[in-house]
């Protein structure tokens, strides 16, 4: 829809309230799974292809083989969780049945991204036109809240004016009402640790702190 309220970029209509924001840097963009999909894939089907790979001991996300070489130790734990719909509580059980094994969960999904990651020439058009949005398109302005885990906006903010954006991953966080930059929320793929996924992820950094 498109009225006197809002204003057509890249083939969305954006209310002019958001761009009165952006020009008075009174503006914080929040971004989730979909600002980098269909590139990359949403948390659940990261989970599901991470999960696949525990399976098959296979880390090919291109194609799994015909008669994967099934763990049935592995398998067991995977169908005996089969029915936790909650993805992290999920993960949780999953990672803590599998540990002995030297298997870590979230290097594979992390490992999943990276795959995706190298079969994207660029980053994506909406993470550029997130990062055009601020006024005068400077480091100086850029205020944005992520959740996801991948580089895009690492690769789209390497324009001569955004040298030097700064950029924090959990837990290190900055100050809500002070910030510049980019927020990795949810952490990174370049420290696994960082990320948050599990059931216990969750609650040590949205309950216990």
């Amino acid at each position: 829809m498109n009225n006197d309220s809002t204003i057509h970029i890249a083939g969305i209509d954006i209310p002019l309230k958001l761009v009165d924001a952006a020009n008075k840097n009174e503006l914080v963009i929040f971004a989730g799974a979909g600002v980098s999909s269909p590139g990359i894939p949403v948390f659940d089907e990261l989970v599901k292809k991470a999960l696949e790979n525990i399976l098959n001991k296979h880390d090919n996300i291109a194609s799994l083989p015909e008669k994967p070489c099934v763990n049935p130790p592995l398998e067991n734990t995977l169908n005996k969780h089969a029915d936790i719909a909650s993805l992290p509580e999920k993960l949780d059980r999953v990672q803590n049945d599998v540990q002995k094994d030297d298997i870590n969960v979230k290097q594979l999904v992390a490992n999943v991204i990276s795959k995706y990651q190298k079969e994207l020439k660029n980053c994506s058009e909406k993470h550029q036109i997130l990062l055009n949005f601020f006024k005068d398109k400077d480091k100086d302005n850029i205020r944005i809240v992520t959740t996801n885990y991948d580089h895009n906006f690492h690769k789209a903010a390497q324009a001569p004016k955004l040298k030097g954006l700064q950029q924090y991953c959990q837990p290190i966080l900055p100050f809500g009402d002070k910030f510049k930059g980019i927020v990795y929320l949810h952490g990174h793929i370049n420290d696994t640790d960082s990320m948050i996924m599990t059931q216990t992820d969750f609650s040590e950094a949205y309950l216990n702190r």
